[in-house]
């Protein structure tokens, strides 16, 4: 019986960040895919929970540096009998990471694409 309860107690346990009235989303990351075309080095940024303008990318030989600064916040305030509850709710989330650049790569050259779900970056290869 004690098993039975305890089951019942995890079953129905939500964590305050996955219910829908908390408005918070999960932990905002982006993940990285690299591949070579013939003329073009391209490097494909999947965003998970995040906007392409949350995501900063800039060259600093021989690198391509990766950044995203996510900030949320929440305040509510509700009027009960008793009298008013406020709720404060903040999260940050930070990401960094380095690309090293191939050393035929022309950084000058990159082209950024922005699109809902990912962030291509193109950058030629020098002949």
């Amino acid at each position: 019986m004690g098993l039975r309860v305890l089951l019942i107690i995890l079953a129905s346990w939500v964590p305050i960040e996955a219910t829908a009235s908390s408005g918070f989303r999960p932990f905002p990351h982006f993940s990285l895919s690299r591949y070579v075309t013939g003329e073009t080095y391209i490097l494909d940024i999947r965003l998970h929970h995040l906007r392409p303008e949350q995501v900063q990318v800039e060259v600093k030989p021989p690198w391509l540096i990766i950044r995203t600064d996510h900030r949320q916040a929440e305040q509510q305030a509700s009027g009960f009998p008793e009298g008013w509850r406020f709720v404060r709710r903040y999260r940050t989330a930070q990401q960094m990471r380095r690309v090293t650049l191939p050393p035929d790569a022309d950084a000058d050259a990159l082209r950024r694409e922005d699109r809902a779900s990912y962030i291509r970056i193109q950058v030629p290869r020098r002949r």
